[in-house]
């Protein structure tokens, strides 16, 4: 009886402390619009037509979750009016931010504008405007610091700026080595025989108002995965280099793409030394313009109007290459 008793007592005392209290899953996810497009939609979160918006997310934030929370609830005893943003219309006030808040199994969205110090919360499914007269919503966001520079910012302007007015780096066709070679001007048929061979999957697009062909070929070596672009049997128009990496992501043969010495899996400070101009913003780029993935992209010119070379990275390196080919005419 005793050694039963004692049995009770060591599992009663293993239960107890070997409880772990569980986190509770809370994230919130802001996001901003930076290119909007004409007449459209004025929900371009819930629309097909645009993904163009910058993204901050945090995990971990069971405070500033409850607040959001609060704010969703108390927003029905403000000020409010039929919304500015009806469904099926065009040509409405857009939204420009949305926030996605998680609390465990609970996920709720919460859209809001904020103009000249002036917070809206935008009620979509019901069409209601609700007037944030002492910017609750925005003094909780701004408790956080990524959050605060989001709003703070003309993400607008600086999409512009980044992306159509600044000066790239450029580099000379012949810097631009595949696999020991150059593609440049080479149709079909010469890069068939060059690379070994084409495998027999092949994806052909057809465009409507050209009228032409464009042809999506692939090949792979121990090295590398390729993506060769034609327009029916002119030269190559596009071409895209994935390195393959072994169990340990380590990339096996460097040689397969090289740029002024720049190669797959070097650092985004390599690059910065190569190329200054083209990574003037990569800061900016980031921070607001990288993808869900955490991928961001540089561009460089290849010179003489032949073409522009893009760098995908992720976690500071590189990790892809894709290179738009252009013939000018003479």
């Amino acid at each position: 009886m005793k050694v039963t008793f004692s049995i009770l007592l060591f599992f009663l005392f293993f239960a107890i402390h070997s409880q772990v209290k569980l986190e509770n899953l809370t994230s919130v996810a802001l996001s901003k619009i930076y290119l909007f497009p004409d007449d459209g939609p004025c929900n371009l979160f819930v629309s097909d037509i645009s993904n163009d918006f910058s993204t901050q997310k945090i995990t971990n934030c069971d405070e500033l979750v409850m607040k959001l929370i609060k704010i969703q609830e108390k927003k029905k005893q403000w000020k409010s009016q039929t919304s500015s943003c009806l469904k099926r219309w065009i040509g409405m006030e857009t939204i420009e931010n949305r926030i996605i808040y998680q609390y465990n199994k609970l996920i709720d969205t919460l859209y809001f504008n904020y103009y000249e110090n002036k917070t809206t919360l935008i009620d979509y499914k019901n069409e209601i405007d609700y007037y944030d007269e002492n910017n609750e919503l925005i003094n909780v966001l701004f408790e956080n610091k990524s959050f605060k520079n989001l709003i703070l910012t003309n993400v607008e302007r600086l999409f512009t700026d980044v992306f159509y007015y600044r000066e790239n780096d450029s580099i000379d066709i012949e810097d631009l080595n595949i696999n020991g070679k150059n593609y440049y001007n080479l149709n079909k048929e010469k890069l068939d025989s060059l690379v070994g061979g084409f495998s027999r999957h092949v994806e052909i697009e057809r465009d409507a108002f050209d009228k032409i062909d464009k042809y999506k070929y692939y090949n792979s070596n121990k090295d590398s995965y390729n993506h060769y672009f034609f327009t029916n049997n002119y030269p190559i128009s596009k071409l895209s280099v994935i390195p393959i990496t072994d169990e340990e992501n380590q990339y096996p043969d460097k040689k397969i793409f090289n740029i002024n010495g720049i190669t797959f899996n070097d650092s985004e400070e390599k690059l910065i030394q190569s190329f200054p101009i083209s990574t003037h913003y990569i800061k900016e780029i980031k921070e607001f313009f990288k993808a869900e993935n955490g991928d961001y992209s540089i561009d460089v010119k290849i010179s003489d109007e032949k073409g522009n070379v893009m760098f995908l990275l992720n976690n500071g390196k590189i990790i892809k290459v894709e290179v738009d080919f252009y013939y000018p005419q003479n």
